[in-house]
């Protein structure tokens, strides 16, 4: 007969086993490391619009020219002499290769300044500046021709000589109806009109300057014509 196996020995193994259950099951389980989260992107900066520059008139007269009224003329440079611009008259690139320089006479200022003032022959007066060949009384030779008295025959040239800063200058003056346009070419009849003129014998080329227009415009700007070739001087 088999002895029976002591309960005590048993019942220990069970209780520690329970007991290790029970330890297993309540140590509390470490919590999840959170979830790193991207960083909210930088707002996007509103676009701003460049400013603009300021925009400064271009010169339309001696005083725009040299920054204001008390400033000294603008200069023409014309060959080996430069000349004053008088105030109100508007430089403007020559309209012919055989000009050196262009200046009107505006019957009325512009309302905006511009690099290349308008010129109307009908209203306006223009100042060419150049250069030719051939002998003084051949020039004024060739200017009388294109101007008619009221007699209906060719104008009598009035000139006169001095000396401005150390040249002999030849004054010109003509008025009638003028024929305005290159010889050859063509050639449109302006009646009432004023012809003045200034060659200097600055050499061979000399050296010209010539106004032309209404002869109410042309009288009206004498004292500024005369005070720009007074004014004249050597380089």
């Amino acid at each position: 007969m088999t002895a029976p196996r002591p309960v005590a020995p048993l019942l220990l193994t069970l209780l520690a086993s329970l007991a290790a259950c029970d330890a297993t099951s309540t140590t509390p389980k470490p919590a999840p490391a959170p979830v790193a989260q991207a960083p909210a992107p930088a707002p996007t900066p509103a676009p701003t619009t460049p400013a603009e520059p300021v925009k400064k008139p271009l010169p339309t007269t001696a005083a725009d020219w040299t920054g204001g009224a008390s400033a000294a003329p603008a200069r023409l440079d014309v060959g080996s002499v430069s000349f004053a611009v008088p105030a109100g008259w508007l430089p403007r690139p020559p309209s012919s290769s055989m000009r050196l320089a262009e200046v009107v006479i505006p019957a009325v200022a512009p309302a905006q300044p511009s690099s290349t003032p308008a010129y109307t022959p009908e209203t306006d007066a223009l100042v060419a500046f150049f250069r030719l060949g051939g002998t003084v009384e051949d020039n004024i030779a060739r200017w009388a021709a294109s101007v008619t008295g009221p007699d209906g025959k060719q104008a009598t040239p009035q000139v006169t000589v001095r000396e401005v800063a150390g040249l002999k200058v030849h004054d010109v003056r003509l008025d009638g109806t003028y024929l305005d346009g290159m010889p050859g070419g063509q050639r449109t009849s302006r009646e009432g009109w004023g012809f003045r003129a200034a060659i200097i014998e600055t050499g061979m080329p000399m050296t010209f300057v010539r106004l032309t227009g209404p002869k109410p415009l042309v009288e009206s700007n004498a004292s500024a014509w005369e005070e720009m070739l007074s004014g004249m001087k050597t380089k």
